[in-house]
């Protein structure tokens, strides 16, 4: 990245963070919201702020259920009703 884009980066950056929190997540989800050219460049270049417009994007990404999400005594004992070796 040359200099140039770099300041540029760090001003857009500063002026987004400038104002209020509500218009600044507004602003970016409807910039994002534009293309998916747009979405993939915010997401690339101003990552804390696109983090923070759509906060489920990253990191919380949903769980699939899972036989092994139980504990394994609750597993077995599930196990053992179905085949009728414990009433």
């Amino acid at each position: 990245m040359a200099m140039a884009e770099r300041h540029l980066i760090a001003v857009v950056l500063r002026k987004y963070q400038a104002l209020p929190k509500a218009e600044r997540i507004s602003k970016i989800q409807s910039l994002a919201r534009q293309s998916s050219k747009d979405r993939a460049f915010i997401q690339r270049v101003f990552p804390s702020l696109y983090l923070e417009a759509f906060p489920s994007s990253e990191g919380k990404k949903r769980k699939q259920s899972s036989r092994f999400d139980k504990p394994v005594v609750t597993r077995l004992q599930g196990k053992a009703r179905a085949t009728g070796t414990i009433q």
